[in-house]
């Protein structure tokens, strides 16, 4: 029997960084992300945010990577918004995302970050926030790609390309940055209802 504990902090942000998730029905996107997790044998231990980002403390099985479970949760919850009369203004999920790996023994400090999300706000930009989240692990920030999205620039095309099963690599750190998001592929074009649009390729870390 082999033991795995890989145990992820994930920002997830908002397409533009929108103020899109109506936070009077926030707990239902949550528990939509908690079953959908449920579903592919993950664990999750908090979740909590803004009407612009989402954090997500969870514990993936050796079944599935870290890019797999972003690129679930992000397609299935986007759809499910986009149907949902509470979320008028959702045009779906930002390009990047942020995942840190912890320590198990790191799991109770991460718990409480994500619980006081609303308290932390009322003093902190989430652009702030989610800068001093990378520099603190470490993490180099590209400022011409920071809280950007390029390549496809309508969301809702975006999610049609996802949902016809077209993806790119994924970045090795974060995981699947979008669609359009691959440094080794350009000049590939997608038609959809009888127009080619060029897939403008760059990874938006």
């Amino acid at each position: 029997m082999s033991y795995i504990q890989s145990l992820y902090h994930i920002v997830f942000r908002t397409f533009q960084s929108e103020q899109s998730i109506n936070i009077d029905h926030e707990r239902e996107l949550y528990a939509v992300i908690l079953k959908h997790t449920d579903s592919l044998h993950g664990k999750i231990y908090r979740i909590g945010g803004m009407p612009d980002h989402v954090h997500i403390l969870v514990s993936l099985p050796a079944t599935i990577s870290l890019a797999q479970y972003a690129q679930s949760i992000k397609t299935f919850t986007s759809k499910w918004m986009k149907a949902h009369p509470g979320f008028p203004h959702w045009h779906g999920w930002g390009h990047e995302y942020a995942a840190i790996s912890y320590s198990v023994r790191d799991k109770e400090m991460i718990v409480n970050y994500i619980k006081n999300q609303k308290e932390h706000h009322k003093h902190v930009t989430f652009q702030d926030e989610y800068r001093a989240f990378l520099i603190d692990n470490g993490l180099a920030i590209r400022e011409d790609y920071f809280l950007k999205d390029r390549g496809i620039e309508s969301a809702s095309l975006r999610d049609a390309v996802r949902d016809i099963g077209i993806h790119t690599p994924h970045c090795a750190l974060w995981g699947l940055c979008g669609v359009t998001e691959s440094e080794p592929l350009r000049g590939y074009g997608l038609r959809i209802h009888s127009v080619t649009i060029p897939l403008v390729v760059s990874c938006s870390l």
